[in-house]
């Protein structure tokens, strides 16, 4: 669902499972990003694709989950 210039995803979640709430931002540089916390040794996690984007999360010492997306720009 999109409102406005935010999109809103809806799951489904329970108590078997841990929680898939998330927030999520998007970044300009992906790969930068991604090295930073990797040579930091924050924990990665590949996420399922998505049409227009490409991203992955990782964790907080908190272990909730953060997704982190860069829009894919097609330059024709």
């Amino acid at each position: 669902m999109k409102i406005a210039d935010i999109q809103l995803h809806i799951g489904v979640e329970n108590s078997a499972c841990k929680s898939k709430r998330h927030p999520a931002f998007e970044v300009a540089n992906l790969d930068d990003v991604r090295r930073f916390l990797e040579k930091n040794g924050i924990r990665i996690k590949e996420d399922l694709p998505i049409p227009e984007f490409r991203k992955f999360s990782f964790y907080d010492p908190f272990d909730n989950r953060i997704e982190l997306l860069e829009r894919i720009v097609n330059d024709i």
